[in-house]
């Protein structure tokens, strides 16, 4: 009895913290020059939040479900699940996530506008925020690996990592997009999952997926107060 009462959260982890960064690099290195991409991608749907042109819930649609396939396809299903059998299951996940989000956008275009205000109110407080959360997704978030003493050779870009395609998903909820409080079950589980798993690690990825829930719970909060007040109007 004793012997099991030694085991910790960590003993149950598949793999190290030196095996997850070195994973993470060597997936860099296999995609290489898809990161220009990913990169082109991210900053195109920052443009089109902010625009909003005409035809925005197609493109971001397009955009949000290439990002949340490609995660699963090639980070998890593809890569990740070499040293995490759970993987296959995390792939078929964002594969989903993807899918239903792109049903979505397409039927939904009308739905595209800041939370607080009509399509032509680009300047409320949620729509700034949306668009800084897809700004640090795409920009900053490569960087964040430094901060764990890796180099920027493992950094996580949109389109080909988990983490910036959730954030970079909330973004556009909070922006444009009154995004079903349905969509948002995937990325909660998995940003509660990866939190865990991160925590365990030691890394400070553990503290973004904290800023993650807490942008998700936050927003969750922001659309169940609008649909009280549309209730009573």
């Amino acid at each position: 009895m004793e012997t099991y009462l030694d085991y910790s959260l960590q003993d149950l982890l598949l793999f190290s913290s030196k095996v997850y960064f070195r994973s993470l690099i060597l997936y860099n290195a296999k995609l290489w020059p898809a990161q220009i991409l990913a990169l082109f991608a991210g900053l195109s749907l920052l443009w089109v939040c902010y625009k909003q042109p005409r035809y925005a819930s197609y493109l971001i649609g397009t955009l949000l479900a290439l990002a949340w396939t490609i995660s699963g396809t090639l980070f998890h299903l593809s890569h990740f699940q070499e040293i995490n059998w759970l993987a296959i299951a995390y792939g078929w996940m964002f594969i989903v996530q993807g899918f239903l989000i792109l049903i979505w956008c397409i039927s939904q275009p009308e739905k595209f506008h800041p939370l607080n205000g009509g399509p032509k109110e680009p300047w409320n407080k949620w729509f700034l925020f949306g668009n800084l959360v897809i700004l640090l997704a795409v920009c900053a978030f490569p960087f964040i690996t430094l901060l764990d003493g890796q180099p920027l050779q493992g950094a996580q870009l949109f389109a080909l990592f988990p983490a910036p395609t959730i954030l970079a998903t909330l973004g556009v909820a909070y922006c444009l997009a009154k995004l079903p409080l349905m969509l948002l079950v995937i990325p909660l589980i998995y940003a509660l999952i990866d939190f865990i798993t991160t925590n365990m690690l030691n890394s400070i990825m553990s503290y973004i997926y904290l800023m993650i829930m807490g942008i998700l719970v936050l927003y969750v909060i922001i659309r169940i107060k609008s649909n009280r007040k549309n209730n009573t109007q």
